[in-house]
C-alpha cells in the first residue's frame, strides 16, 4: 500500500514516524526541501516531493496535513488515484 502524507509539520511528521517500519510504502510531500531530506534520512519516507503530482496519482491513501486554507487548493490541483482514500487532519490553533 502506498501512503502519501502531505505536509510534514508536527501532525504530518508524526504520521510518517508512526508509519515507519509498519510495512507501508510511505512518501512525503512538503514545500521545504530540508524537511523532506530529514524525513528521508531518518527512514520515515521512501522519497519526498515538493509538488506531489507524481506520487499522489499512485497513492492508495493520501493524508493531507496542511493549513485549512490550503486544503481545497491542494485537492483541486492534484489528480488522485481512482478508488484511493483521501483524508485530512487539519486543525486550527486559534480563532480570529
Amino acid at each position: 500500500m502506498i501512503i502519501t502524507v502531505v505536509g510534514l509539520g508536527v501532525i504530518g511528521g508524526s504520521f510518517v514516524k508512526a508509519l515507519k517500519g509498519k510495512g507501508y510504502d510511505v512518501y512525503g510531500v512538503d514545500c521545504d526541501l530540508k524537511t523532506l531530506e530529514m524525513a528521508k534520512a531518518e527512514g520515515c519516507i521512501i522519497e519526498g516531493y515538493q509538488d506531489g503530482h507524481e506520487i499522489i496519482a499512485r497513492s492508495d491513501l493520501t493524508i493531507i496535513c496542511l493549513y485549512p486554507s490550503k486544503v481545497l487548493e491542494f485537492i483541486a490541483n492534484h489528480q488522485f488515484k481512482k478508488g484511493s482514500i483521501v483524508t485530512d487532519v487539519v486543525g486550527i490553533k486559534s480563532y480570529f
